[in-house]
């Protein structure tokens, strides 16, 4: 199975409920009846992890290692005072 999405946070979500909600509450439970059903949601965990890798992996490499600095970030006192003041 493929798993396209790029958000993390549904990525995170999906494997909890695969792992949580599917194999431990529903399919091991229910011991022989459904044995077959439990390597094909263990392979979907993983390969919904190894998605949630690489969504990560990409994130870290597009939006924090090719951050480029602006002066507006290298001046912080001089913002910090600028969001006082308005807040005031």
């Amino acid at each position: 199975m493929i798993v396209r999405t790029r958000d993390i946070s549904v990525l995170c979500t999906f494997i909890r409920i695969l792992k949580e909600e599917i194999l431990q509450k529903l399919l091991i439970p229910k011991g022989e009846a459904v044995t077959a059903f439990i390597p094909v949601i263990q392979r979907l965990i993983e390969d919904s992890q190894g998605r949630l890798i690489f969504v990560a992996e990409t994130f870290i490499r597009d939006e924090i290692q090719s951050y480029e600095l602006t002066r507006k970030d290298i001046n912080y006192p001089e913002n910090l005072m600028q969001s006082m003041l308005s807040s005031s």
